[in-house]
């Protein structure tokens, strides 16, 4: 474990907190990694077909049930894509064709 040292100072009154981190869950990404599988990987390939539109206006397909945001689509199209990144429950990838 990794400890961190805090010192706060209110109305004249210092207080001194420990902060503990562990070190393998931890990313550039928001100071931490949370372990979870998908049935994508990242930098992959795949043939989809946009099934619905989101909230922003990006198209949406399904890989598996997984949830792919993919920007500059239309609902309809059969497109390529790449994935750039993943979370539990949804990722995002890029049109490549």
């Amino acid at each position: 474990m990794h400890l961190k040292t805090c010192i706060f100072k209110i109305k004249n009154l210092k207080f001194k907190i420990q902060l503990k981190r562990d070190k393998m869950f931890e990313n550039s990404y928001n100071n931490r990694q949370e372990e979870f599988q998908v049935p994508v990987e990242i930098g992959t390939e795949y043939d989809v077909k946009i099934e619905d539109q989101g909230k922003t206006g990006d198209g949406i397909a399904r890989i598996e049930g997984y949830v792919i945001f993919v920007p500059g689509t239309e609902v309809g199209q059969e497109v390529k894509v790449k994935i750039n990144a993943t979370r539990r429950k949804f990722g995002f990838a890029e049109k490549v064709e």
